[in-house]
């Protein structure tokens, strides 16, 4: 009769629970390293994919704008300039150079948009991604600076200065003044519900992929949300 050494029964590995083991530690690193979980977490939520699509198309249909309408305002300012009407003159050349800044400043916003770029890290795209929206929001937040002032200021100008200062040309100041007023109120609306927003849903997707657990964005005063 034999007997078995107490040591050699320590020594025996329990196939079972190291196949459970080995079966789990395949799982979890097939879950870490699997492609279409990776490309779904680094994707941006569909929000920001709206808004770039948005984006997009806003500024094609401003830069057709300019290349239609910059013409014509150059037209009126060398009419005025023979004709030696230098309020014409000025204020025709200042809508020409406003409506070629506009497309350029859109331009030049839009280039903060991150391109897509396999070998660039997720984390880095998706805070590029942020400041892209930033910029955005930033942009319909100043519209009056760049975009509504100016332009504003060039089309009642311009239209006083051919027309004279008469009960008509008032009643065209205020209706102007009344309309982009609405569309400057649009706009801030615009950045604080859409542009805003998008940024807190980067905020939380850069939290989860850094630790799992959404963080409190309650406190980004600096942001505005």
């Amino acid at each position: 009769m034999t007997t078995s050494n107490p040591r050699d029964e320590k020594r025996q590995p329990d196939d079972g629970k190291t196949a459970v083991q080995w079966s789990d530690l395949r799982a979890s690193w097939q879950s870490a390293h699997d492609p279409e979980a990776e490309a779904v977490a680094a994707s941006p939520p569909a929000r920001v994919q709206m808004l770039r699509r948005k984006i997009v198309f806003r500024d094609l249909l401003e830069t057709v704008v300019a290349i239609l309408i910059a013409p014509a305002f150059v037209w009126v300012s060398w009419l005025a300039w023979k004709k030696q009407e230098w309020w014409i003159f000025g204020f025709g050349a200042f809508l020409t150079a406003t409506v070629i800044y506009v497309p350029w400043r859109l331009w030049r916003e839009r280039r903060k948009l991150p391109k897509s770029d396999p070998e660039r890290p997720v984390m880095e795209y998706l805070r590029k991604e942020r400041e892209g929206m930033r910029a955005q929001a930033e942009l319909l937040e100043s519209i009056w600076s760049w975009y509504l002032g100016p332009i504003g200021v060039g089309v009642i100008g311009l239209f006083v200065s051919i027309r004279g200062f008469v009960w008509l040309s008032l009643v065209y100041s205020v209706t102007v003044a009344l309309f982009y007023f609405a569309i400057g109120k649009a706009n801030l609306v615009a950045a604080r519900r859409q542009y805003r927003v998008a940024m807190k849903e980067l905020d939380e997707q850069l939290a989860q992929l850094e630790d799992g657990q959404p963080r409190d964005l309650n406190n980004n005063d600096h942001d505005g949300i």
